[in-house]
C-alpha cells in the first residue's frame, strides 16, 4: 500500500474517532465499541507508517518524513481525545455506564498509552512538548487515585499492565532529554522504557530512586526533585527504581548477546550499538546525581566491539 493510501486510510479511522465525540446519545458500550473498531483497524497502518518514517530518517528531514508526521500526530491525538471522552462519559455516569463499568481501567490505560505515543512523536519532531499532555495524564492519574486503581491489573489490547506502569511510561521518557537523540532512538528509548516499566517506582515522597516529580494538581511538566523544589500537595515523585542499579548490566549482556533485541521490546532493530547508546543514555538522564566515574571498562569495549559490528554488517 502506498503512503498516500496509507495516510487516507489512517485519517478515515481518526474520522471514525470524531464522529464518537458528536453521538453523546449512544451507549456506552456501543461508543466503546466504535472507538475499540477504529483504534484495532489503525495499528498496522500506523506500524507502515512509522516504518517509512524511520526508513527516510537522515541526517535531514525528508519531505517523506514531512508527509508521514502530521497525519500520524494528528491520529495520535485523535485517539487519545476518544479515550478521554470516553472516561469522562464514566465519570459522569453516562447512559450505560454500567454495562461496561469492568472496562474503566483499560479505556484509562488505552488513553495513558495514547497519549504516550503521541508524546514519543513530538520528540521524535523536535517540538515543545504540548501543555496539554500534562494535564490530561494529570487528570487521568487524580481519577485512577480517586477511584483506587493505582496498581489494578488490566488487559490493555493484548498484553497486561498496570495503571501505574502507563502512567510511569511518558513520565520517564519525559525526563530522559529523548528530544537529544536520533529519531529512530527515540523509539528504541520509548521501547526500552516499556520495557522496564514494571521495575520504576511512584510514591509520594522523594527518594534516591524516585527523584523526579510531577504536579497532578497544577498538571505541571515533570522533572527532576531538587532541595529547593517547591513541593506542594498535588507532587508525585517517580524515578528508575532498581533500574538504575541494573543499567550497566544490561549493557554489558545486550553487548556481549546474552540478551537478544526481542526480549527487550526492540523486535526489527539490528544495531545494538544505537540501543547500547540508548541505555547508557538513560541511564545518565535517570541517575539521581554525578555518577562517580566511568562506565566499566567491559561495558565500554563491549559497546565498541557492537559498533564496529553494526558498521561492517
Amino acid at each position: 500500500m502506498s503512503a498516500p493510501d496509507s495516510l487516507q486510510l489512517l485519517a478515515d479511522f481518526g474520522g471514525r474517532l470524531d464522529a464518537v465525540h458528536s453521538q453523546p446519545e449512544l451507549r456506552l458500550a456501543l461508543q466503546f465499541e466504535m472507538v475499540d473498531q477504529a483504534d484495532r483497524g489503525a495499528r498496522a497502518l500506523l506500524e507502515d507508517l512509522e516504518a517509512r518514517y524511520f526508513a527516510n530518517a537522515g541526517n535531514t528531514e525528508s519531505a517523506e518524513q514531512s508527509r508521514v508526521w502530521g497525519p500520524v500526530s494528528l491520529y495520535c491525538a485523535q485517539l487519545e481525545a476518544a479515550y478521554v471522552h470516553l472516561v469522562r462519559q464514566f465519570q459522569t455516569y453516562s447512559q450505560g455506564w454500567a454495562e461496561v463499568g469492568d472496562k474503566i481501567p483499560m479505556v484509562v490505560a488505552r488513553a495513558m498509552r495514547a497519549t504516550s505515543m503521541r508524546l514519543k512523536w513530538q520528540l521524535m519532531r523536535y517540538l515543545p512538548v504540548e501543555k496539554d499532555i500534562w494535564q490530561t495524564l494529570s487528570q487521568l492519574w487524580t481519577f485512577v487515585e480517586d477511584k483506587g486503581l493505582g496498581q489494578a491489573r488490566v488487559v490493555v489490547y493484548e498484553d497486561k499492565s498496570t495503571l501505574a506502569r502507563e502512567f510511569l511510561k511518558p513520565m520517564m521518557l519525559a525526563v530522559s532529554a529523548a528530544d537529544s537523540l536520533p529519531a529512530l532512538e527515540v523509539d528504541i528509548a520509548y521501547r526500552v522504557i516499556d520495557h522496564l516499566s514494571d521495575r520504576f517506582e511512584l510514591q509520594r515522597h522523594p527518594a534516591k530512586a524516585s527523584n523526579f516529580f510531577v504536579d497532578i494538581d497544577r498538571w505541571t511538566a515533570p522533572e527532576r526533585y531538587t532541595p529547593v523544589s517547591v513541593m506542594r500537595s498535588g507532587a508525585r515523585f517517580f524515578g528508575a527504581g532498581r533500574v538504575m542499579t541494573q543499567i550497566d548490566e544490561l549493557v554489558s549482556k545486550l553487548a556481549g548477546g546474552e540478551i537478544v533485541p526481542s526480549e527487550m521490546n526492540l523486535e526489527g532493530i539490528g544495531d545494538m550499538g544505537a540501543v547500547i547508546h540508548v541505555l547508557e543514555h538513560l541511564g545518565r538522564q535517570w541517575w539521581s546525581g554525578v555518577r562517580n566515574g566511568a562506565r566499566s571498562a567491559v561495558a565500554r569495549s563491549r559497546r565498541s566491539e557492537s559498533c564496529t559490528a553494526s558498521k561492517k554488517s
